[in-house]
């Protein structure tokens, strides 16, 4: 079995944890990785909960009268 160690692998922010635990980056790497990432909150898509559960639109709020 081949062992990844390109940095796409190795600060995979989901296995990033793992991999400093196993010694293959240091937490101060992982740090300086994550603030070369740009900023891309621009770039982001508000998805409706009902459009991914098919749930019915609730366009109303709820009166309290």
């Amino acid at each position: 079995m081949k062992i990844n160690n390109t940095p796409d692998f190795l600060y995979d922010v989901r296995l990033m944890e793992r991999h400093i635990t196993a010694g293959k980056i240091t937490r101060k790497d992982a740090e300086a990785f994550l603030r070369t990432l740009p900023d891309v909150e621009e770039k982001v898509q508000v998805i409706p909960l009902e459009a991914i559960f098919d749930l019915p639109e609730n366009d109303t709020e709820e009166d309290d009268s």
